[in-house]
């Protein structure tokens, strides 16, 4: 039986490949999708976290892990005066992406913006391009933050799919 009581799961939090390669820590990682999951020896992760490349990952929410101890080790979690723990990188689940493009209040989408990393904020664009959430107030928002025209996308997109139907039909 292995033991996992030294390992962390690390979570990709992006589409497309992401790959962990520190050759000096013998960690060659490749997480292919969004939600792919890999179990890293702490140890290991620990010493590579401060290789530049490792921490920008998890600073900018590239990967991600629920390990609190872990987090708090490598401050990307920190206890304040009153013992609550602070996140300073902010994931969004696709629920809440949903929720922030459609009925949460336009307040609070301004509110997380500045909080999320380039990589969050282009993720949330794409999680509105991908489902076809049009909101112009919603979209002009978060342009500067994902550096992503929305709407242009979506009228890209949209004149895609009427191009491949053309060809089709």
């Amino acid at each position: 039986m292995i033991n996992n009581s030294n390992k962390i799961q690390v979570i990709s939090a992006v589409k497309g490949n992401v790959v962990l390669f520190v050759p000096e820590q013998h960690l060659n990682v490749r997480w292919a999708r969004k939600g792919a999951k890999a179990l890293i020896d702490r140890s290991a992760l620990e010493d590579a976290f401060y290789m530049p490349g490792v921490e920008y990952m998890f600073r900018h929410g590239i990967l991600y892990t629920t390990d609190e101890q872990f987090l708090i080790d490598v401050g990307l979690k920190e206890i304040d005066e009153n013992g609550k723990e602070v996140d300073r990188v902010i994931i969004l689940s696709d629920q809440q992406m949903h929720r922030y493009l459609t009925v949460a209040p336009i307040s609070e989408l301004k509110e997380i913006l500045p909080k999320l990393s380039v990589e969050q904020a282009s993720a949330l664009a794409d999680y509105a391009i991908d489902n076809g959430l049009a909101d112009m107030a919603r979209a002009d928002l978060i342009k500067p933050y994902a550096h992503k025209d929305i709407m242009k996308a979506l009228m890209m997109k949209r004149d895609m799919e009427e191009l491949n139907n053309k060809k089709e039909g």
